[in-house]
């Protein structure tokens, strides 16, 4: 027996270090909180510019911050992981420091992050369209909705409101996409994109219309500028693009200056009830 205890007390301490090995796993990533520095910044699928966006950032939104891949940080955001380049992303200098030493150490197999194939990549044909806002048919009182003092922060992404065009008096849903200079929608349905083809006789055109925009029970005065461009979000609405809604003291985004005409259909906006 006495020959055997040097074994006994080896296989002894090799055990120890194993279950020690098992019972105190390596602590969980450190996560950053970082601040986005421009507006309409993307954020995106993948590490890459060519890669497909989820939404895109305002000036001063808050994302979690999991990792450096290169020019880009794998951040969280509302509930959802994706990547925004770095140059727009404002962090500590320690966070940074910290994000770049982890990036340069070989993740482990067991950690790694899930593949493309578990994470679901928005697209447009996946996006739930948001249900139609009723017509209301009580009269309300026409608001002025000063643009940069309220206006701006008022209307929420992804959230529905109602047009009444004020010369024809035809109504349509619409979703918000962004707001900066001015708020950013889209038709929400096909038939939603025929009444406001309807109002404009047919064909949307570049002449600014005065409007009645109804959110969360309030109706405020505005002016709309038809004819679609840039992004969408909706793809099956018949409506290749979004479109331009100024309240009072907005600007158009290629001049950044307040526009005469849209100003003077708020005006005329103001004198109607809906």
């Amino acid at each position: 027996m006495q020959h055997q205890t040097p074994r006994m007390a080896a296989l002894l301490m090799v055990l120890v270090l194993f279950l020690t090995c098992v019972a105190f796993p390596a602590e969980a990533a450190k996560t950053y909180t970082g601040t986005i520095t421009k507006d309409r910044v993307f954020f995106r699928t993948r590490a890459t510019t060519s890669g497909g966006y989820i939404t895109r950032f305002e000036k001063n939104d808050k994302v979690e911050v999991l990792a450096l891949r290169g020019d880009f940080y794998k951040v969280r955001f509302e509930g959802r992981t994706g990547y925004v380049m770095t140059k727009f992303v404002k962090l500590s200098s320690s966070a940074v420091k910290a994000l770049k030493k982890a990036a340069a150490t070989p993740t482990p197999k067991k950690t790694a992050t899930p593949t493309p194939k578990k994470t679901p990549t928005p697209t447009p044909k996946k996006t739930a369209t948001p249900k139609p806002t009723a017509t209301p048919k009580k009269t309300y009182k026409t608001q002025e909705l000063k643009w940069f003092n309220t206006g701006k922060n008022l209307f929420k992404r992804n959230s529905t409101f109602v047009i009444k065009d004020v010369k024809t008096g035809k109504t349509w849903n619409c979703k918000v996409m962004y707001g900066t200079n001015h708020l950013d929608a889209e038709p929400l349905t096909k038939a939603d994109t025929s009444k406001m083809k309807a109002a404009y006789g047919g064909k949307i055109t570049y002449k600014r219309r005065a409007v009645l925009v109804l959110y969360k029970g309030k109706v405020y005065a505005g002016s709309i500028y038809g004819v679609p461009h840039g992004d969408q979000t909706i793809t099956n609405n018949g409506f290749d693009g979004q479109f331009c809604i100024h309240f009072t003291g907005s600007k158009t985004h290629g001049s950044d200056k307040v526009d005469a005409d849209h100003q003077a259909m708020i005006k005329t906006a103001l004198k109607a009830t809906w």
